[in-house]
């Protein structure tokens, strides 16, 4: 009779142990969501000042626009504003037909430039005069106003803990309510939320800017949290 073979016998063995842990019962778990959020009042304010030109010839239209974002560019300089917080965000020269299909082939073409200047205002106490100023040098939109705090970072993860202490109380009431005790978290997620709302596009056609409240903002935080029943 054939003696049985150990190292076969060992090799199963071992595969049966692992294959039972492929079946092991999952914890028993419950999904909820935890929401922070943390009033401030903001200190900073960006924004998006923009200029739009039309004229009959592409260098003449694109001359004006040159000169009007240089214009804006030095007023943010007189405001204050740092060079870190300027850019040129679009520029755009296009052909501009008038009227309907017909009208525009009689029509002569004419050229529309666009150009915008991003600007962050560190000191949002500036805001109604650095607006105004840009109003009189040439822009004539005004749109992406979005008001910040400088420690958004700060604020950012005390609404996070406050995110997860929300998912834990809500989570503590299923568990109480189904008898259990609940156990430590097995996952994570936290969800992407805007901190401070973008406000309204202003198209400008005089020089004085409207007031603005600026009230508060909410830093807030969102997240998914897998909890255990123990």
């Amino acid at each position: 009779m054939k003696k049985p073979n150990l190292l076969n016998a060992a090799l199963l063995l071992a595969f049966a142990k692992a294959s039972s842990g492929l079946y092991a019962a999952e914890p028993r778990s419950i999904n909820v969501t935890g929401v922070g959020s943390v009033p401030v009042v903001p200190d900073q304010v960006s924004l998006v000042a923009g200029i739009e030109l039309t004229d009959k010839s592409a260098l003449a239209v694109k001359t004006k626009s040159d000169e009007v974002m240089r214009k804006l560019i030095a007023i943010a300089a007189q405001e204050k504003v740092e060079s870190r917080d300027l850019q040129s965000d679009r520029v755009m020269i296009e052909v501009d037909q008038v009227g309907s299909f017909d009208e525009s082939m009689k029509a002569p073409v004419r050229y529309r430039a666009r150009r915008t200047l991003r600007i962050r205002l560190r000191d949002i106490s500036k805001y109604e005069g650095l607006v105004t100023a840009l109003f009189n040098g040439g822009a004539n939109t005004l749109y992406d106003i979005s008001f910040q705090s400088s420690k958004m970072a700060e604020l950012k993860n005390e609404a996070r803990i406050r995110a997860m202490k929300d998912a834990r109380a809500n989570a503590e009431v299923f568990a109480k309510e189904a008898g259990l005790k609940l156990g430590k978290p097995l996952t994570i997620q936290e969800s992407d939320q805007s901190s401070a709302p973008a406000l309204m596009m202003v198209r400008a056609m005089k020089s004085d800017a409207s007031t603005v409240a600026v009230g508060e903002i909410g830093i807030n935080a969102t997240v998914q949290v897998s909890f255990e029943f123990e």
